[in-house]
């Protein structure tokens, strides 16, 4: 291995461990001081960065690291305020060094902190505030491929060519069975399959690591307002695509900073409304199907209806619409109407992100008891199986991981109940979605009902049932005007074009519809 190579790898496990020492150093915190098998973990995190930074002549990074070291041999509150403000400049410097930098050059993020490896001038920049989340490092689409999961694509890749070869055979006969080509087709399609799930697999990652993240942004951004706020992580095992998660990060940020900035009351605040005095910020991740959920929810003051509603009026907006809604006008601020419940400006930005990812975004907040941004997203940006609906003169795509089973709505199986349709499905009443009212297509009949699970069991009424594709969906502009079900739009092969809709959108609108 190269001088080069080595530095890089360097840097990308060094980055790996400063996330682990982070971790380590704001729980520690949160508990009033390390005890002492986490200062054990935090001395040897350091330590082991030392070394590592002297294999590749890194000398002011590791004259650093020694002081640090030396540091976490007795960290109480004050030491660990003390390495938690060397982390981002550790950060920096390692980064530096993934981008080429010569790892024996003189550091220069490091004088901002005074530590050994470069002189301190009497200009040195305070810290800046750590946007770590903001985006993914250099490293980020490296990926550790374990030897058997190797070993398992290369004895996929032999299959294909085996079954390669017995199709040009089968070709090159004077007179090719059909049952043979088949046969050829059917195998070649399992090997595909297998081949593509395993793809897959490699490109999934626990969401844990990005959700505990922001703990560090959680920590700093409540001391700088003079607020108590912690973090809790829920669904830190989901796994789903490195490069959805990474493509979240700046979206999450934005709604975590906001949570801790506008939706968090002060602890007098809280206590007059009798909360605890300590605000929580809660970040999870669930599986539905093919979808990825996260969530960033508060249990602060919630949103300020009026406030929002007089902004819009300034603005030449429709009070009258939801607040839920207005918020996400770009531009649209109550920070400085409402100290308490403002959502702050960019959410229109956070929505675009999430959209372009295919995905959505809602809110549920309720007066004094805080919001709940949910978004919903795929969980891989790489081939998605699909049924295929017709609605009108449209065709439309169902996550095939959605739904529970596709049938004809038979005579008898649908009845009113008063709010709306519904299906009499295996001795249950399932709500039954009118698909086409909601898109606002031309109705028909919708003679077949798709059961699925969004969120709660619930059926989607369609017209026709046209079998199931593959496809790489492309997610659509929401300045089209689609809506919010639908969410990305791909190619058939006599070039129509077929949208993707998410059945938990679709069911969410259809109980709002038909709500009290």
């Amino acid at each position: 291995m190269g001088f080069e190579a080595l530095a890089i790898d360097f840097a990308r496990e060094a980055l790996e461990l400063l996330d682990e020492l982070e971790h380590l150093l704001l729980v520690s915190e949160e508990r009033g001081g390390a005890q002492a098998q986490e200062g054990a973990a935090v001395r040897r995190l350091l330590h082991t960065l030392k070394g590592n930074a002297g294999l590749v002549g890194a000398a002011g990074l590791q004259q650093a690291l020694h002081r640090l070291e030396e540091l976490a041999g007795r960290p109480g509150p004050a030491e660990l305020a003390e390495l938690l403000a060397a982390v981002p400049a550790l950060r920096a410097e390692v980064q530096a060094i993934a981008d080429g930098r010569a790892p024996d050059q003189a550091p220069e993020s490091l004088d901002r902190l005074g530590l050994p490896g470069a002189p301190v001038g009497p200009d040195a920049a305070e810290p800046d505030a750590p946007d770590a989340p903001d985006a993914p490092d250099a490293l980020a689409g490296e990926s550790r491929v374990p030897p058997q999961k190797l070993d398992a694509l290369l004895a996929l890749a032999g299959e294909l060519f085996v079954q390669r070869s017995a199709l040009q055979r089968t070709l090159q006969a004077r007179e090719p069975s059909l049952q043979t080509l088949r046969g050829c087709a059917e195998r070649l399609a399992v090997s595909l399959e297998a081949l593509h799930q395993s793809l897959l697999e490699l490109r999934l990652v626990p969401a844990g690591p990005l959700l505990e993240r922001y703990r560090r942004l959680v920590r700093d951004e409540s001391a700088r307002r003079g607020k108590q706020v912690r973090l809790e992580v829920q669904g830190a095992q989901v796994r789903a695509d490195r490069q959805v998660l990474e493509r979240l990060s700046a979206p999450l940020m934005h709604l975590v900073r906001n949570a801790v900035a506008h939706g968090i009351e002060p602890a007098e605040a809280r206590r007059a409304a009798g909360k605890g005095a300590a605000g929580v910020v809660t970040l999870s991740a669930a599986l539905h199907g093919s979808v990825l959920e996260l969530s960033v929810a508060d249990d602060g003051a919630g949103l300020d209806r009026e406030a929002i509603a007089r902004r819009a009026r300034e603005r030449g907006l429709d009070p009258a619409r939801p607040p839920e809604d207005l918020i996400f006008e770009a531009g649209l601020s109550t920070a400085d109407l409402s100290s308490s419940a403002g959502r702050g400006v960019g959410l229109d930005v956070v929505r675009q992100g999430v959209f372009r990812l295919g995905g959505t975004l809602q809110v549920a907040s309720a007066p004094g008891a805080g919001s709940r941004f949910v978004l919903r997203v795929p969980r891989s940006v790489a081939i998605e199986r699909a049924l295929l609906c017709g609605l009108a003169d449209e065709v439309y795509a169902v996550p095939v991981a959605s739904i529970l089973e596709a049938s004809r709505a038979g005579e008898g199986q649908v009845r009113w109940l008063g709010r709306g349709e519904a299906l009499e499905h295996r001795g249950a009443l399932l709500p039954l979605v009118d698909t086409a009212g909601l898109l606002g297509v031309g109705a028909r009949r919708g003679d077949y009902a798709l059961v699925l699970k969004a969120g709660a069991r619930a059926a989607l009424r369609v017209d026709a049932v046209l079998g199931q594709e593959d496809f790489v969906f492309q997610p659509l502009d929401p300045e089209l005007g689609a809506g919010e079900a639908v969410t990305a739009a791909a190619l058939l092969d006599d070039g129509r074009v077929v949208y993707r809709l998410d059945p938990d959108v679709l069911v969410s609108s259809a109980a709002r519809r038909a709500g009290p």
